[in-house]
């Protein structure tokens, strides 16, 4: 390796190391747009895109707290709407979209310092309501959900936090 793609290299992984942006090959972010903020902003949510609306439930706010707060973005005019309040304050939710519905199911209920949860709601879009639904078989956070042929999956997730676990859930979409 030369010496100048050496002390490229280094130079790289010393930024990455340190948190500092990189742009390799003269890539810029000049094609990144800032959109209006949030009114609570937060991480470890939920989020689907229905109708070329962005869906985001749930999460840590500052102080790190769960919330049980749902908000949509509509990028033809670029603003917020605030929607019904979750059920409980989750994050870490297991959540797909089904038509017209949003399932949660399980998640941490008052966030990772809480604990893991069973509990299934479905969310009616065009009402803006919850309806419980069949708990999980046991407490689950962090999953992959998927709907297919009708059935609901959830593979892998945790049931603590800081332990993975193997396995995978199936049952009709209620």
């Amino acid at each position: 390796m030369k010496h100048s793609t050496k002390t490229f290299v280094l130079a790289f992984v010393a930024a990455a190391m340190m948190g500092m942006p990189c742009i390799a090959r003269d890539e810029s972010h000049s094609a990144w747009k800032r959109l209006p903020d949030m009114a609570v902003p937060r991480w470890e949510a939920g989020s689907v895109v229905f109708e070329n609306k962005l869906y985001v439930f749930g999460g840590y706010k500052m102080p790190t707290k769960a919330c049980k707060r749902v908000d949509a973005f509509d990028p033809k005019d670029n603003s917020w709407t605030k929607l019904k309040d979750l059920p409980s304050a989750i994050t870490h939710m297991n959540i797909v979209l089904d038509g017209r519905s949003v399932w949660f199911a399980g998640g941490f209920k008052d966030g990772y310092k809480g604990y893991a949860i069973s509990e299934v709601w479905r969310y009616d879009i065009d009402k803006n309501t919850y309806t419980a639904g069949p708990s999980l078989p046991e407490p689950l956070s962090a999953a992959a959900a998927g709907i297919l042929d009708g059935k609901l999956y959830l593979a892998s997730g945790s049931p603590n936090g800081a332990t993975p676990q193997p396995g995978m859930w199936v049952r009709p979409a209620p």
